[in-house]
């Protein structure tokens, strides 16, 4: 009896605290070691930096030999001769760090063209982890909630996050891996390595081109993403935030590694948490885009509003009928649901075809389509 209240009470903590799955991080953190192997080749021509990734896997504290070869070879060197470098390492946690854009694009504007820079810091995995392996399960719950929003809400409310600084000094902030990547990745970085070394989140990136300047990042509730709209002219799409923030700049990256599943969306997309695949579930992360509606910018049924990554998938063919005409709100997919991106771009183009020709006769007929899979036979995107 007792054996099973404890299971019942088990299974109702981690439902409520979304415990997480250790044998599952571990097969996680067991593939990414086994990707470094894919990026040797990579590294082989910097000598000094293969050298810098054998210390960091040394158990801690460092010796002083290593802190001396680190100081000398790997870190910004406080000289006025030395303008640019091949390698720039960080001893000190992104954790503790404010202004993680203009920190970025420091190193990128000190380092040569294609230099490595690698750094390291505790994700909001890491951080739960901890804080759920030292207290015990009720505990833990509300220790991991006020640290939740504490620690990685608060530096992003506009009207919060001063009184969070002058409080903390930034000292605790926590990431997830997701919107760190991004955050490389619009400051000029591509991520050659990522791993997890004695508790510490390990990140190796190579300097491509210059920061990319975004006056408008997508950082709030309500975000604003660069679509290709009518005439191949690109607008801004509102939505609710569904995936970490600055996730939109890894899509190439997503791509490369994931592919596309089917309904014509990434493999394993880590970008989007449980309450983003809750909100686009239910379709409730484009309730702002009600306000591109009324903008003009896109009508009510018409193909999807993609972004330049996925645009760039389509046959040129495609791509020049979907430019022809405004996007749309609800797009023909929910009236075909068609499962790969052959057949998406299969039913776009019919969709198109009917449309140039018959404007309001296939909306028409394409509108009572997409109610009736919606609503009564309960189709959902991939």
């Amino acid at each position: 009896m007792k054996k099973n209240i404890k299971d019942c009470y088990d299974k109702i903590v981690n439902k409520i605290s979304y415990r997480i799955d250790y044998k599952e991080i571990e097969k996680f953190l067991l593939k990414k070691n086994a990707e470094y192997t894919n990026y040797k080749s990579k590294l082989n021509d910097n000598p000094k930096l293969n050298h810098l990734l054998t210390i960091l896997k040394k158990p801690l504290p460092l010796s002083e030999k290593d802190k001396e070869w680190i100081e000398k070879n790997a870190i910004k060197q406080q000289s006025s001769e030395i303008t640019s470098y091949d390698l720039l390492f960080s001893q000190t946690s992104l954790n503790q760090r404010r202004r993680i854009y203009n920190y970025f694009a420091e190193q990128n504007s000190l380092l040569e063209e294609g230099g490595y820079f690698i750094f390291w810091f505790e994700s909001s995995i890491q951080r739960k982890m901890a804080i759920y392996k030292r207290f015990p399960t009720p505990l833990s719950n509300i220790i991991y909630f006020f640290d939740l929003c504490w620690n990685r809400a608060c530096p992003k409310l506009p009207w919060i996050r001063n009184l969070y600084f002058a409080t903390t000094k930034g000292k605790r902030k926590v990431f997830p891996a997701p919107e760190i990547l991004g955050r490389l990745y619009r400051s000029g970085f591509i991520v050659i390595w990522e791993q997890y070394v004695q508790n510490r989140y390990y990140i190796l990136t190579r300097k491509i081109k210059e920061p990319f300047k975004d006056t408008h990042p997508s950082y709030g509730p309500i975000i604003r993403l660069r679509r290709v709209g009518q005439n191949g002219k690109l607008f801004n799409v509102y939505k609710l935030r569904t995936m970490h923030a600055y996730s939109e700049y890894l899509q190439t990256y997503i791509y490369e590694r994931n592919k596309l599943t089917e309904g014509g969306k990434f493999a394993n997309d880590y970008r989007i948490p449980k309450w983003g695949r809750f909100l686009r579930k239910y379709w409730l992360d484009e309730i702002p885009m009600l306000i591109n509606l009324v903008k003009g910018d896109i009508k009510l049924i018409g193909v999807r509003p993609l972004s330049q990554q996925y645009y760039n998938l389509y046959s040129p063919e495609l791509q020049k009928l979907r430019t022809q005409g405004k996007p749309g709100l609800f797009p023909p997919y929910y009236a075909d649901m068609p499962k790969t991106l052959e057949e998406i771009q299969a039913s776009e183009t019919i969709y198109l075809k009917k449309y140039f020709q018959h404007p309001y006769r296939t909306n028409w007929v394409y509108f009572w389509r997409i109610i009736y899979n919606i609503f009564f036979r309960k189709k959902r995107s991939a």
